[in-house]
């Protein structure tokens, strides 16, 4: 079943990455990061202007991502 959807202008990259919490982190294709707590609400959205086809990470140091010719660390 579906518990919640959330819409986005772009295509979102290959991986969801799901924390202990729930929230969820995701990117699309426009370099757009998203994070959405455990019901489906944006808690906050990252706009970086290029195009990314690379979806973020959970490490244990925080979220990486990358996006135009850099990568980022996301705590």
């Amino acid at each position: 079943t579906v518990s919640w959807r959330f819409g986005v202008a772009s295509s979102i990259n290959d991986q969801i990455a799901v924390d202990s919490g729930g929230n969820a982190y995701f990117s699309t294709v426009d370099g757009k990061l998203y994070s959405l707590d455990n019901s489906g609400n944006q808690r906050w959205l990252i706009e970086t202007g290029s195009n990314s086809t690379i979806s973020p990470v959970l490490t244990a140091y925080g979220l990486v991502w990358g996006y135009g010719s850099k990568t980022v660390l996301i705590k």
